[in-house]
């Protein structure tokens, strides 16, 4: 089984939330791919030192491809939109639809079941919080 773990977030706050998920999946299921997928450099580097923490997982980290463009000027747009998030699913689409199951800690990941190719892929919502609500 292929399961990604989605990070594509403007914020780090949503890493912990998501990747000890993955770091013990990859550990406790020898026949499972796990790769965790980071939308920024930032959101790689906290996951990577969060799995440091968790000898013999078997993750692999990836970083999603944006354009040029958005690398540029997405630091003054965000001001007003949120272009990342959205452009960063559609450019990536087609290697986010080879997996059997995507977790995810947001709801605009959720855009992709519009898209061909996701008809066999499960979308798993990870709720975070302090869990007492």
């Amino acid at each position: 089984m292929k399961i990604g773990f989605l990070l594509n977030h403007y914020d780090l706050h949503q890493v912990p939330h998501v990747v000890p998920y993955a770091l013990e999946l990859s550990r406790q299921y020898q026949d499972s791919d796990v790769v965790i997928f980071g939308s920024t450099q930032g959101e790689l580097d906290f996951a990577q030192d969060i799995g440091s923490g968790y000898r013999n997982h078997r993750c692999v980290f990836e970083q999603l491809q944006v354009p040029f463009f958005l690398e540029v000027f997405d630091p003054l747009l965000s001001k007003w939109i949120f272009l990342r998030k959205p452009v960063a699913l559609r450019v990536n689409a087609h290697r986010l639809s080879q997996f059997d199951a995507l977790v995810v800690p947001e709801m605009t990941t959720l855009q992709l079941r519009k898209l061909r190719g996701f008809t066999r892929v499960k979308f798993i919502r990870v709720v975070h919080g302090a869990g007492d609500n």
